[in-house]
C-alpha cells in the first residue's frame, strides 16, 4: 500500500512538471507571437483586456464538489472571464488568447491561494486549457468553413459553430486535467473522479460559447455597443451559475439536516434503551442502590478531567449504565443475599457476569 502511494505520488509530481512546462512554453510561444506578429496598437489592447478579464474573474462562483450526498473541500469556480479569452481567440487568434488565459490563471489563482507552486500550476494549465481551445476554434474555421480570416469577417454561423467546438475542448480539458489530479493523489482512476466531480458541472460551461457568439456580434459594431449589451450578458451568466449553486446548497443542506435528525433520533432510541436496562438494573439490586448511576457521574467527571472529548464522555456514560448488566441475570435471591455466598451461588455468580 505505502509503494503504492508513493507511486502516485511520483505520478502527481510528474504530471504537475509536464503541464506547468508545457504552459510556460506555450505562454512564451505566444507572448512572442504577440510582440512580433501583431500591431503596437493590438498589442494594448490585449494588455487592456488582462485587467478585463482579472476583473471579470472578482465575481467567482464557488461552486463546493459534491461527494455522494456530503461537499467536499474542493471546489470549483465559474467566471465569465473564459468567455471573453474565447472571443479573443476568435477576433485575434490563438496567440493572444493564451497570453491572456495565462495572465489571468496566475493572477486569479495567486488571489486565491498564496502558494507560487499552486499559481505557476494554474498559469500553466489555462495557457495549455486556452491553446487547445484555439486550436480547436481556428481549425473549424478554417476546414469546416474554410475561413481563415482573423477580426469581424467571420460569418457568425461560422463564428458560433466554432466557439461552441472550442468550449467543448475547453471543458474537457480543463475538468479532464483536474480530475487526472485528484485521480493521481486520491490513486483513483481518472473517468471515476471524472464522473463522480465534474459530470455535474458541464451544463454550467455550456453558455460560455453562446456569450461569447453574444460579444462577438455587438463587437462588429463597437466597443461601446459590445459593453452595453455584453455585460448584462455576463451579469445574467454570473447570476445564473449563482442561483443554481444555491439550489444545489439548498438541497443538500436538507439532505444532510434529514440525516442529522435520524441520527439524533437513533442516538435517542438508543440512549434511551440503555438507561431502561439501568433501572432495571437498580430496580433488581436492592444492596448497591443507584450504583450504576453514580458510576456513569464519576466516569464522566473524571473523562473530562483528562480532556476527552464529548463523544468519548457520551460513550463512558453509555458504558458506565452497562458495566453491571450481568446483574440482571443473577437471581434475585443471590443478588441480596446479605450473608457469604455458597460455592454454588458464587459459580451463578460468575457465570452471569461472564456472560454480560
Amino acid at each position: 500500500m505505502e509503494r503504492q502511494t508513493t507511486t502516485h505520488q511520483k505520478l502527481l509530481r510528474a504530471f504537475l512538471t509536464v503541464v506547468t512546462a508545457a504552459g510556460l512554453l506555450l505562454w512564451l510561444v505566444a507572448a512572442a507571437s504577440v510582440s512580433l506578429d501583431f500591431t503596437l496598437r493590438d498589442q494594448l489592447i490585449f494588455l487592456g483586456l488582462v485587467p478585463l478579464v482579472v476583473s471579470a474573474s472578482l465575481f467567482p462562483n464557488i461552486f463546493p464538489i459534491p461527494s455522494g450526498l456530503k461537499l467536499t473541500h474542493e471546489k470549483v469556480i465559474f467566471t465569465p472571464s473564459d468567455s471573453i479569452v474565447l472571443l479573443v481567440a476568435c477576433w485575434y487568434g490563438t496567440a493572444p488568447a493564451i497570453f491572456i488565459a495565462g495572465l489571468e490563471g496566475f493572477l486569479s489563482s495567486r488571489r486565491a491561494v498564496r502558494r507560487v507552486s499552486s499559481n505557476i500550476f494554474s498559469f500553466g494549465m489555462m495557457s495549455v486549457v486556452s491553446a487547445l481551445s484555439s486550436a480547436a476554434l481556428g481549425a473549424v474555421l478554417r476546414y469546416v468553413f474554410d475561413d481563415a480570416a482573423r477580426g469581424s469577417r467571420h460569418s457568425f454561423p461560422a463564428a458560433a459553430v466554432a466557439l461552441l467546438a472550442a468550449n467543448l475542448v475547453h471543458i474537457v480539458t480543463n475538468t479532464g486535467l483536474v480530475s487526472t489530479f485528484f485521480a493521481l493523489r486520491k490513486g483513483d482512476a481518472v473517468m471515476r473522479q471524472w464522473k463522480k466531480n465534474f459530470m455535474w458541472a458541464v451544463p454550467n460551461f455550456l453558455p460560455t460559447s453562446a456569450v461569447a457568439s453574444m460579444l462577438y456580434i455587438t463587437l462588429q459594431y463597437n466597443a461601446l455597443v459590445s459593453f452595453i449589451i455584453g455585460a448584462p450578458i455576463l451579469v445574467g451568466l454570473y447570476l445564473g451559475h449563482r442561483q443554481y449553486r444555491n439550489s444545489v446548497q439548498e438541497r443538500l443542506d436538507a439532505i444532510e439536516r434529514a440525516q442529522q435528525e435520524r441520527i439524533h433520533m437513533m442516538d435517542k432510541a438508543h440512549r434511551e434503551t440503555i438507561e431502561a436496562l439501568a433501572v432495571a438494573i437498580n430496580a433488581k439490586d436492592e444492596v448497591t442502590h443507584e450504583h450504576v448511576l453514580r458510576v456513569q457521574v464519576y466516569a464522566a467527571g473524571v473523562a473530562r478531567l483528562f480532556g476527552c472529548t464529548e463523544a468519548d464522555v457520551e460513550a463512558l456514560r453509555a458504558g458506565a449504565l452497562l458495566h453491571d448488566i450481568g446483574k440482571i441475570a443473577v437471581p434475585d435471591y443471590i443478588l441480596n443475599k446479605p450473608g457469604k455466598l455458597t460455592a454454588d451461588e458464587f459459580e451463578k455468580m460468575n457465570r452471569a457476569t461472564r456472560s454480560r
